[in-house]
């Protein structure tokens, strides 16, 4: 099965994941990180039942994109997650970074953003290159404007 991540262009890899239910990641592919999209905010108790996870190849490129819905847990009590929306991995050139559910959309948090931001020497990163929001809805990833969204820089200050 690890020839299907080599071959299947990373849209095509992206559609057969959704609906799924991870772990265990397809063959080629392994889980580089992710964030909990805190709900709690929005006025529900459990802080985890969505998440924003990336998968990437055996070199640690990454590939997928992904937003999922808790499943449950496993015999070890790790969660299971069912893949709801999937895409490519954004273009990510130098200079820039992927900010996954640090983000605020006009001063309010919104960790369903996500963005591909310019890295700079402040605390937050004003300026977009790509982005799109989880919709708790829909379950799918949408468009966003840019405008009025800035994202933490987790290095500035280090």
């Amino acid at each position: 099965m690890a020839w299907l991540t080599a071959i299947l262009p990373a849209a095509a890899l992206a559609s057969s994941l959704v609906g799924s239910t991870v772990p265990p990641y397809p063959d080629g592919l392994k889980d580089i990180g992710g964030s909990c999209i805190a709900r709690a905010l929005r006025g529900t108790d459990r802080s985890c039942d969505f998440s924003i996870g990336i998968l990437a190849d055996s070199n640690d490129v990454p590939k997928i994109l992904y937003g999922s819905r808790l499943a449950g847990r496993d015999e070890s009590n790790h969660a299971l997650w069912t893949i709801t929306d999937a895409m490519p991995y954004p273009e990510v050139p130098e200079g820039y970074t992927l900010a996954v559910a640090s983000c605020q959309d006009n001063g309010e948090r919104d960790e369903g953003i996500v963005a591909v931001v310019r890295l700079a020497e402040t605390e937050w990163l004003t300026e977009v290159l790509w982005i799109r929001r989880y919709n708790f809805g829909t379950k799918k990833f949408i468009e966003h404007p840019s405008a009025g969204v800035r994202c933490i820089n987790e290095g500035w200050g280090l």
